[in-house]
């Protein structure tokens, strides 16, 4: 039985998906059970940069600020449509690749399992299991469950 998991999640379904299964996962595994759900908004693109970077310094933190708040709401929203219960813990993150994020997070909570859709919402080349799960699976040094 896992007790300490993390689920990875964006606004793909399949990370819907997934947030579902690890619900059950942590319902299953009794009340010492935790649940980290994390979302890991991408940090700015270039054009953004290109704006941010002429209006300084206070631009890009403001774009990031903007950023972080964005994915804060989105991720509230999906725990709750999911009705999560409190004892879950959201976890925001602002990075260039999820994968590294994700796997950077499990370690350091000590989680026993990760928990992610087979792919998000990444470029066709990641059709049949996604760029960013793949690299999980490759790198965790932990289960990882692929809820499809």
């Amino acid at each position: 039985m896992f007790s300490n998991i993390l689920v990875a999640l964006d606004d793909s379904p399949q990370a819907q998906r997934a947030l579902d299964t690890a619900l059950r996962l942590l319902a299953e595994a009794g009340p010492q059970a935790r649940l980290t759900a994390l979302m890991v908004v991408p940090d700015y693109h270039f054009r953004e940069y290109a704006e941010a970077f002429i209006g300084g310094a206070d631009a890009l933190e403001s774009l990031r600020r903007d950023l972080l708040d964005a994915g804060e709401r989105r991720l509230a929203s999906l725990l709750r449509r999911r009705d999560a219960p409190a004892s879950v813990q959201p976890l925001l993150r602002l990075g260039e690749s999820a994968h590294t994020e994700i796997v950077a997070q499990a370690q350091r909570a000590g989680c026993d399992l990760i928990v992610m859709g087979s792919r998000g919402h990444g470029s066709a080349a990641g059709a049949l299991l996604g760029s960013q799960t793949h690299r999980v699976l490759a790198n965790a040094h932990q289960p990882v469950l692929v809820v499809h």
